[in-house]
């Protein structure tokens, strides 16, 4: 009744035009104090926010600034790092690339960030890094993995570009390549609108299981620095790498599937 007494001329026009929705508004913004509502004031207490079931549905949700707020004690407890073994001597490292050989299928992931560190494979039920150093040259690496590829059925990694790469500067075969796939790649099809394919966000994405970051496993050691100052944390990191590689390429080539896009990706590859 009071709209045309509105100013300015153009707010008394819109009160007219969308009275209805006013109301609406109203009802919506008014916060309601006597709702029948079954509460006891006992159960809505708080108490600790910070438990390792909060941490997990953070970390599902992606809310970063509140990650740093946990305790190491109450990041999720994973088994996974059970299996993992960081490979120095020259003999196991040899045991495990014969090993690899026989299985049916492995997952690798070159670590060379600022320069060659070593690489992560997951096979059967465990998963190894392999670093750098004294006989275990970058060349013996090559050499070693170019032997495994040419007798293991199913070949996957996260970056078949690099891994190609990787053999070629060390003088090593690529012509064969049938047996080898890509989950980056794979992960690209499916959603090609992300900005980066992180393995833990890979792991969250395809297995709905949360895993250790970088992050969380690096601190604020930065991934360059990793490898000297923190070589235990990035033998895990590694292997974080090539377990979920492992774990998710039958999900993503069935979704590859479902979406007909199974023929491109063996295209684009």
């Amino acid at each position: 009744a009071d709209a045309e007494n509105v100013k300015p001329p153009r707010a008394s026009k819109n009160i007219v035009e969308y009275y209805e929705q006013a109301q609406m508004s109203k009802v919506l913004a008014t916060i309601e104090t006597n709702g029948d509502i079954a509460y006891r004031l006992e159960e809505a207490r708080i108490g600790d926010l910070f438990t390792q079931e909060a941490y997990v549905l953070c970390k599902r949700l992606e809310f970063k600034n509140l990650l740093n707020r946990f305790e190491k004690k109450e990041i999720e407890e994973n088994k996974d790092a059970e299996k993992f073994h960081f490979v120095t001597d020259f003999n196991e490292a040899d045991t495990v690339y014969r090993q690899a050989a026989q299985s049916d299928r492995l997952a690798v992931c070159i670590m060379n960030g600022n320069g060659y560190h070593g690489m992560a494979l997951t096979f059967g039920e465990a998963s190894y890094y392999i670093q750098e150093e004294g006989f275990l040259t970058e060349q013996y690496q090559a050499s070693s993995l170019a032997g495994v590829m040419k007798k293991v059925p199913l070949l996957l990694t996260d970056d078949l570009k690099k891994l190609l790469h990787f053999l070629k500067e060390n003088g090593e075969d690529i012509s064969y390549t049938e047996n080898c796939y890509d989950t980056t790649l794979a992960a690209y099809l499916l959603n090609p609108l992300k900005n980066e394919y992180l393995y833990d966000n890979m792991s969250k994405d395809f297995l709905d299981k949360i895993i250790p970051s970088k992050e969380d496993l690096f601190g604020k050691v930065k991934e360059k620095d990793a490898p000297e100052k923190i070589p235990e944390a990035f033998a895990e990191y590694s292997c974080y790498h090539s377990l979920t590689v492992y774990r998710t390429w039958d999900i993503l080539r069935e979704k590859l599937e479902k979406e007909d896009m199974w023929k491109l990706y063996q295209e684009m590859e």
